[in-house]
């Protein structure tokens, strides 16, 4: 049975990435996950690609990592044009979460 693990490269620079290697009898595998979170002076920028099948988890918790400090605004789509019911739900969510919190949200271009 193969094993997983996850490395997390964090970057102020670059998009968060998480990559997972799936450890079996022939190697690594290394599979990426669609989303990433990139930190732009005192700004996040969140990047997602649909469908997000089993990764709104990972990427909560992630951003939950990267809201401290509390930044002055959070770029996030509003919508996943080739998303699933549930990444439209999920996004919303997200959405009115970091509202909540009083982090301003703007719409990537």
């Amino acid at each position: 049975m193969p094993s997983y693990r996850m490395d997390l490269g964090r970057s102020r620079s670059r998009f968060t990435k998480k990559e997972w290697f799936q450890t079996g009898p022939i190697g690594d595998t290394r599979l990426t996950v669609p989303w990433g979170i990139q930190h732009d002076g005192s700004t996040l920028r969140v990047q997602i690609q649909a469908p997000m099948d089993g990764e709104w988890e990972a990427l909560m918790d992630e951003l939950q990592v990267n809201l401290k400090p509390m930044p002055k605004a959070v770029y996030l789509p509003a919508r996943l044009p080739e998303g699933s019911r549930t990444d439209a739900d999920m996004l919303k969510i997200i959405r009115q979460s970091l509202s909540d919190l009083g982090v301003p949200i703007l719409t990537p271009r």
